[in-house]
């Protein structure tokens, strides 16, 4: 049995174990008290300067990448058929996909936008049988390992937009990444605490910091998917757009998106 409980002192309850495991997820974004509508950007954009370590390998595989995707995507479709390309792995390349986001190589944060974006397209995931996940960097010829501290992506937006079901309108939940991916959360892409799998090289801190943090699954990945981590920001307005039960196993937000329902359930 559940009842229904939304109380500011139950809500940071619920939240709680979040904050406490990611006090860095609020870098580069706007303060978590700003009060936010249906319509707002949940969390500001990265920067776009372009002083970025531009060696000879990650500028080789940028052109590479750009001109498979150029080739291979269909003009609205943004991300290239990579479960189609099966290229031998090429090695380990020095890029850190960080958990708030940021991208960084050779020890240098990536803050050309248009490069992040472009690699974001071609990111690859695959699972072994372990349930241990890695990533890669994936074009027809090439395909190298990078690490990824929590989730390859960053949500840091929603919005409520209706869409059609039959003849009934209704409202959706709309995500937004930083890198442009738009997803409408429903039984393809259901939102979800903690991941479904773990990375090879991650040790029990990790697992207890992720299974505290909400996901939204963007990609479907070949066996795999990727994930994009939701924004501190983001949570908080998708507790004001659902609602709080106290149920046997702890606290539960329940969250509605078409015909998707959600239930995302914070043990005590």
């Amino acid at each position: 049995m559940y009842h229904k409980v939304m109380s500011t002192q139950r809500i940071m309850a619920f939240i709680k174990p979040y904050n406490t495991l990611n006090p860095n997820l609020n870098k580069n974004y706007h303060n978590m008290s700003q009060k936010m509508t249906n319509n707002d950007t949940v969390a500001s954009k990265p920067s776009f300067d372009i002083n970025f370590d531009n060696s000879f390998d990650i500028g080789e595989l940028s052109q590479q990448i750009e001109q498979s995707v150029a080739a291979a995507s269909h003009p609205t479709r943004q991300i290239p058929p990579l479960e189609k390309w099966q290229p031998k792995i090429s090695g380990t390349m020095d890029v850190v996909v960080k958990a708030n986001g940021e991208w960084w190589h050779e020890g240098s944060q990536i803050t050309r936008q248009l490069l992040i974006d472009l690699f974001a397209k071609v990111l690859w995931s695959e699972v072994d049988d372990n349930h241990h996940v890695e990533y890669f960097l994936k074009t027809p010829v090439e395909k190298w390992q990078i690490q990824v501290e929590d989730a390859p992506l960053l949500v840091n937006q929603v919005d409520v937009i209706n869409e059609q079901f039959g003849d009934t309108s209704k409202p959706v939940l709309q995500f937004t990444t930083t890198q442009g991916d738009v997803v409408i959360a429903d039984e393809q892409h259901p939102i979800r605490l903690g991941l479904p799998f773990i990375h090879a090289t991650s040790d029990e801190s990790l697992k207890q910091k992720q299974a505290s943090q909400p996901y939204l699954l963007v990609r479907q990945n070949g066996d795999s998917a990727l994930y994009g981590l939701i924004h501190r920001n983001v949570f908080y307005h998708l507790i004001e757009l659902g609602e709080l039960v106290e149920g046997e196993e702890g606290t539960s937000l329940i969250l509605h998106s078409g015909d998707s329902t959600f239930s995302l359930t914070m043990t005590a």
